[in-house]
């Protein structure tokens, strides 16, 4: 697989979390520890991805289980941040020749949102949601764009 279909694949992966933690409650421009997950064949070549992540102050990098890296960043996981950041994962795994999984983090539900209701990044991003958060018509009523599961508005409209 190129290094183009692994990041759109990814691309959308991250895209079908954010829509789900957002059905969730999450405030994705809350800033919380994101933990970042990349599997190596040895301690050696773990150690070797952690020691340039820590060097670079890329995040806060830890050998985990001998083989294993996890990254924790602190920011918020609105799509522009977050789709960046997991890519540039992705990246690195391929550069290191490690397996990037992705990323997770704590929902940051009730907190408010200074800039309003709207998820930054999800509306209007120029590539479709994923099939699984559009409604049964997947059109907003007000704007025509792909609704929300279970909605007849988009992200936009809201």
């Amino acid at each position: 697989m190129s290094i183009r279909e692994t990041l759109c694949g990814n691309a959308r992966e991250d895209v079908q979390l954010l829509v789900k933690n957002h059905q969730l409650g999450d405030n994705l421009s809350s800033p919380r520890d994101v933990s970042f997950l990349l599997s190596a064949s040895s301690t050696e070549k773990a150690t070797e991805v952690c020691d340039f992540i820590n060097a670079n102050r890329f995040g806060v990098a830890k050998v985990d289980d001998k083989r294993d890296v996890v990254v924790v960043i602190r920011m918020p996981v609105e799509r522009h941040i977050i789709g960046s950041v997991s890519a540039f994962m992705c990246c690195l795994g391929s550069i290191f020749g490690v397996e990037y999984h992705g990323w997770k983090c704590e929902l940051q539900v009730g907190m408010s949102n200074a800039r309003g209701a709207r998820p930054h990044g999800l509306e209007n991003s120029g590539s479709p949601l994923p099939s699984s958060a559009l409604s049964s018509t997947g059109r907003c009523k007000q704007c025509a764009g792909p609704a929300m599961s279970g909605t007849d508005v988009c992200f936009s409209c809201r």
